[in-house]
C-alpha cells in the first residue's frame, strides 16, 4: 500500500495457489551491514528502470495468477548481482533449484536466506543434495503465501 498525508491506499493480491516458496536458510550469517557495503552508491538509469518494470509485472502477474510471468518478475539489476558472491554456492543452488523446478531463486533480504519460486512443491530430497556437496548446513522451508499477512503463533 501508499500513504498519502492520513490516508493509505491498498489493493489486496491473492497469490496463485499454485504458487510455492522454498527457502533454503543457511547456519550461516551474513551481516545486513556487510551486505549493505557491497551495494553500490549509484545505479544506472538502465538498471533502475529494469527493477521498476519488474514491479510492474510482478503485480501483474499476482493478480493474473501466472507463476511464470512471477518468476521472471523476480529477475534483479539493483542489489543481488552485488551480493551475490556472499551467498555460498548461490550460483550451483540456482541451477540446481532450475534443473528441479524452481522458475526463480532470489535472495531473501540481504542473504544469505535463498527464496526459490515454483509452480509446485519441490522435494526437498532434490534440494538437500546440492546443499551436502557444498557443505552448507541450514533448513530447508516448503512454504505457501500466506492470504492472513504476518500470523503469531
Amino acid at each position: 500500500g501508499i500513504r498519502d498525508d492520513n490516508t493509505i491506499f491498498y489493493q489486496k493480491i491473492t497469490p496463485p495457489k499454485s504458487l510455492h516458496c522454498t527457502l533454503i536458510v543457511p547456519d550461516y550469517p551474513l551481516e545486513t551491514a556487510k551486505a549493505r557495503e557491497v551495494l553500490p552508491k549509484t545505479v544506472s538509469m538502465s538498471d533502475a528502470v529494469y527493477n521498476i518494470s519488474r514491479t510492474a509485472l510482478l503485480i501483474d502477474g499476482l493478480h493474473r495468477g501466472d507463476v511464470a510471468q512471477i518468476a521472471q518478475a523476480m529477475t534483479d539489476k539493483l542489489h543481488q548481482p552485488y551480493r551475490e558472491p556472499l551467498i555460498k554456492g548461490m550460483k550451483t543452488i540456482s541451477q540446481k533449484a532450475a534443473e528441479a523446478g524452481a522458475l526463480a531463486t532470489v535472495i531473501s533480504g540481504a542473504g544469505p536466506t535463498l527464496l526459490l519460486v515454483s509452480d509446485y512443491e519441490l522435494p526437498a530430497e532434490k534440494i538437500a543434495p546440492v546443499l551436502q556437496q557444498l557443505a552448507i548446513n541450514g533448513r530447508i522451508l516448503s512454504l505457501k503465501p500466506s492470504l492472513v499477512g504476518a500470523e503469531v503463533n
